[in-house]
């Protein structure tokens, strides 16, 4: 399981606000390789080599969901077939985090039942 950014260049390009990426990467202009390396969605085009479960808010604002959806684009013109290679969930109206109980657990709950269903 990931949880992380999808896409390095289009987020840091949307919103320039983490330190520890060019801390570890260096400026994107000049070590755009780097970046690059360290992105998942340059990596889809291999295939998948284990069951990937995908779920992002619709309004999210840190990493928007256009983002997610392009990665999901991403893995089904590489080959992988939703539902079978990974599962894409998106959540209506969630945003990065929330402090509802009640989806928490929700969340926690999907990912027991995927682990289950797919280990």
């Amino acid at each position: 399981m990931y949880n992380g950014v999808p896409d390095l260049l289009a987020s840091q390009k949307h919103r320039p606000w983490n330190p520890n990426n060019v801390r570890h990467l260096g400026e994107l202009e000049e070590n755009r390789d780097a970046w690059l390396a360290q992105s998942p969605i340059e990596y889809v085009d291999s295939g998948l080599d284990a069951p990937l479960r995908i779920h992002h808010g619709t309004e999210e604002t840190t990493i928007p969901i256009e983002h997610i959806r392009g990665f999901r684009d991403r893995l089904e013109a590489a080959g992988s077939v939703e539902g079978e290679e990974f599962e894409y969930h998106e959540l209506p109206g969630e945003n990065h985090t929330t402090q509802v109980v009640a989806e928490n657990a929700r969340n926690v709950t999907m990912f027991v039942d995927f682990l289950n269903r797919r280990l």
